[in-house]
């Protein structure tokens, strides 16, 4: 997949990392790709979870591993990606409205049980890292009111502080920096909504009306 327009912070870092573009064994396919049907039949019998609005190729890639098949990233550009037509704040309204925003969530929930666990819980390190980074913030709070102190809370808020700056260093742009670290307060919130959302089995039967015979003669 080769990228013709960027116009946010997403289709930028896509393009950055590589994303979709090295031929090498994957753990799934995203931005598309041809599977067997055996593979498919064997890895749940559906290809897309009706419940997952995002992260469905990372879904299928780790049920299909799961069945004992390889996925092979080959180096031939299938599709041209012309990204969104919003900027970044825009897009992260879009998906938060659409519900997309949830799906880590989601996924991570439909994961537990299965041997893919640990590979969800590898793809949502960032905000699973962000929520444990809560929790401790909650634990500081907590013992500064038992002990009378806020010092537990002020390092709390001062290594937080530190990690902005880190980040602002790795991605070598004030902006860039801060944006990643929202990013990951983004998707922590909407990883603890998805994994409260209404829940349907994948395998359920779709509703749908047979239109082939609609406007025939008897």
């Amino acid at each position: 997949m080769s990228d013709a327009v960027i116009r946010n912070a997403f289709d930028a870092h896509r393009v950055e990392a590589g994303v979709s573009a090295i031929a090498q064994d994957e753990l799934w396919l995203n931005g598309g790709g041809v599977y067997r049907r055996e593979a498919i039949e064997q890895a749940g019998g559906y290809a897309a979870n009706r419940n997952l609005k995002g992260w469905e190729e990372a879904d299928l890639g780790m049920r299909v591993r799961a069945a004992g098949w390889r996925l092979r990233r080959i180096p031939v550009p299938a599709v041209t990606h012309v990204g969104h037509s919003l900027g970044t704040v825009a897009v992260l309204r879009s998906l938060w409205r659409s519900g997309r925003s949830y799906s880590s969530g989601v996924l991570l929930r439909q994961s537990m049980g299965h041997p893919w666990l640990l590979d969800t819980i590898r793809l949502l390190a960032h905000p699973l890292g962000m929520m444990s980074w809560w929790l401790l913030g909650l634990v500081c709070a907590a013992w500064g009111i038992v002990q009378s102190s806020a010092l537990a809370l002020l390092l709390w808020g001062i290594a937080s502080l530190l990690v902005v700056v880190g980040m602002m260093f790795v991605k070598r742009d004030m902006r860039r920096g801060v944006l990643s670290v929202f990013m990951w307060n983004y998707l922590a919130v909407g990883l603890v909504c998805g994994l409260f959302l209404p829940w349907r089995a994948p395998t359920e039967p779709i509703e749908s009306v047979e239109l082939s015979n609609v406007g025939k003669s008897p």
